[in-house]
């Protein structure tokens, strides 16, 4: 889920952007002349979102109509916080992947190792099962199921070679799931349910990953952090926040 932003709000953090990224269809190359451009943009919080006592996992969201682009916002502790606790699996698939190389946040991805834990592909699964119920409330069940496909190829990858994971997935199969008719997608989703379920039992009856982030880990994070964000400070009226949080959080 997202916190919806106005333009104002959006040309504040427009001021304070550390790396800024696409992600999404565009990524994956599975994209179309319809497709919209997902775009990430990483900030340097400000003093009071900082050392604010409430965190949220919520990213901000921006829908720019005019260009058919979506602009989401988090701040970099918040991404990488995100990644690490499974509440956002794009930011996962955005250090993975070569977004970051020869930017100043190459080193989340040249340690792109430390990431993978039970939390994120538990995550991962959640999704894909999560677009599998939902495929038939749809007009366009195939897309859900796509997705699905996507994330479980993602999540196996990460458990099995996370270091080869750039374009792992089949897109010319992506693009017949999308193209499957009704009795096509209906099998399909319940091979793919199958698949998730055997993979997901495996993850939770083998140590194959850590459940947590090694402390050591957690220290190189935390540096890199300290160092990154030595910006000149900054303020920002965050008296709505709290009604956001609570109030205008959407999917």
């Amino acid at each position: 889920m997202n916190i919806h932003i106005d333009i104002s709000t959006k040309n504040i953090l427009d001021n304070h952007i550390i790396s800024d990224t696409v992600f999404g269809s565009k990524l994956y190359g599975c994209d179309n002349s319809s497709s919209d451009t997902d775009m990430m943009m990483i900030y340097q919080p400000s003093f009071e979102e900082k050392n604010s006592i409430f965190v949220s996992h919520h990213q901000m969201q921006y829908k720019d109509i005019s260009t058919n682009t979506d602009y989401i916002y988090s701040n970099i502790s918040q991404f990488i916080r995100n990644t690490i606790n499974g509440d956002a699996t794009i930011n996962a698939e955005i250090i993975f992947s070569d977004s970051f190389k020869n930017t100043s946040l190459e080193f989340l991805h040249n340690n792109r190792h430390i990431f993978v834990n039970y939390r994120l592909i538990k995550c991962y699964l959640g999704i894909c099962r999560r677009d599998l119920r939902e495929a038939s409330k749809t007009d366009n069940p195939s897309k859900k199921v796509a997705h699905a496909y996507r994330g479980y190829v993602f999540a196996k990858q990460l458990m099995e070679d996370p270091d080869n994971f750039k374009n792992i997935f089949d897109i010319s199969f992506y693009n017949i799931i999308k193209n499957m008719n009704y009795k096509e997608i209906s099998k399909y989703s319940s091979e793919l349910l199958n698949d998730i379920n055997i993979l997901r039992e495996y993850l939770n009856k083998t140590n194959i990953l850590p459940k947590t982030m090694k402390p050591s880990d957690m220290k190189l994070l935390d540096e890199f952090i300290f160092e990154i964000t030595k910006y000149p400070s900054w303020n920002m009226d965050y008296s709505n926040q709290y009604y956001y949080i609570e109030n205008i959080i959407e999917y």
